[in-house]
């Protein structure tokens, strides 16, 4: 089944001062969480999509816009039915990016 969807996107960025797998700064224990710098950059859109659901897989695809700064490219969305506790993303177009959560 193929339909088209709106779909609402809001995220937060920011970055993190030193590594996520060791800290490397010296006045703070190894288990600390990492430490934020800089401003919260927060971003909600609205997104035309398609919406794919085969019988076992469900993804949900949408092309990029000029306002998240990667116009040019596809983001797909997925996961298994059996498995909905892990989520693929991947980017294809003038940014690529692929994430596996769990």
């Amino acid at each position: 089944m193929l339909k088209k969807v709106r779909v609402q996107i809001i995220t937060d960025r920011y970055e993190v001062k030193g590594s996520l797998y060791n800290n490397v700064m010296d006045d703070v224990p190894p288990d600390a969480p990492p430490r934020l710098q800089g401003e919260n950059e927060h971003m909600e859109m609205t997104v035309e999509a398609r919406y794919h659901d085969d019988g076992t897989r469900v993804c949900i695809s949408y092309k990029e816009s000029e306002i998240s700064g990667m116009e040019g490219s596809t983001t797909s969305v997925s996961f298994q039915k059996n498995q909905p506790q892990t989520l693929s993303m991947l980017r294809d177009g003038t940014v690529k990016t692929a994430l596996l959560f769990e």
